[in-house]
C-alpha cells in the first residue's frame, strides 16, 4: 500500500523523467490495481501533456493485481518493441 505522500512523490519524479523524453521515445501507463488495465498507449515522449494528464489521473485503487498488471506490462512493451532501442519496463 503507497501513502498519498509517497504517490505524490512517484507522480512528480515520472513527471520529472517526462520533461527528458525525446519524441523517438515512447511511454506506455499499466496499472495493477483490482485488474490490470492500460492507462497510456504507447506514446511519443513529445506528447508530454498526453502523458502528465495520465500521470494525473493515477490513483490508489484498493487490491493489486501484480502478475496481471506485469504481464500486461511485457505485452505492451513487446508491441512496441525497437530492435535497436533501450527497451525497459518499469
Amino acid at each position: 500500500m503507497v501513502s498519498e505522500d509517497q504517490r505524490t512523490v512517484l507522480k512528480r519524479s515520472f513527471g520529472e523523467l517526462v520533461k527528458q523524453l525525446r519524441a523517438q521515445d515512447r511511454v506506455s501507463i499499466v496499472v495493477d490495481a483490482g485488474s490490470a488495465g492500460l492507462v497510456l498507449p504507447p506514446t511519443s515522449g513529445a506528447d508530454t501533456s498526453r502523458i502528465l494528464s495520465a500521470l494525473d489521473q493515477l490513483g490508489a485503487g484498493g487490491s493489486t493485481n501484480g502478475g496481471e498488471g506485469i504481464q500486461l506490462a511485457y505485452a505492451t512493451a513487446k508491441q512496441s518493441f525497437l530492435p535497436h532501442g533501450v527497451n525497459r519496463v518499469i
